[in-house]
């Protein structure tokens, strides 16, 4: 089991986490709205100080990704169980280390901005609004808001 931690649990939590996510449009009580994102926490928001800033909160990332972890070892350890032996190939491994990799860098483009907020945990209360998912290629739209009167 620890091969298949190391060469398929790991970037495929990589992968996942960092590919695709839930955004969250909120009402920040006191404040604005706007998109966040995040599943099953929200863990990123957007800055209050500056427009083009972020916030992300280390408590709520972490339990996003130990989730995912989580998740992705309960499959293989079914794969494990169902069908006795997994052959690990080193080609798939490391091809799925370089996709991880690369949305990695991606990802850290965005996250090393001098601007950046980073927090503890969430320290303001909101109102959902509308949720979706989306792929880290996607471009975030606000939601139409609906005026009815």
């Amino acid at each position: 089991m620890k091969k298949l931690l190391i060469r398929f649990v790991i970037p495929i939590t990589m992968i996942s986490f960092l590919g695709g996510t839930k955004w969250w449009y909120v009402d920040v009580i006191d404040g604005t709205d706007g998109i966040m994102h995040g599943f099953p926490l929200i863990y990123q928001s957007w800055g209050f100080h500056t427009s083009l800033s972020n916030q992300y909160f280390f408590l709520e990332f972490l339990f996003d990704v130990l989730c995912y972890f989580v998740f992705w070892t309960f499959v293989f350890y079914l794969i494990k169980k169902i069908f006795k032996t997994i052959k690990t190939k080193k080609l798939i491994s490391i091809f799925l280390y370089t996709i991880a990799g690369i949305i990695l860098m991606l990802q850290m483009l965005f996250v090393v901005d001098p601007t950046n907020i980073f927090k503890i945990r969430r320290g303001f209360d909101i109102e959902v609004k509308e949720t979706g998912w989306n792929f880290f290629w996607q471009h975030d739209q606000r939601p139409e808001k609906n005026n009815d009167n």
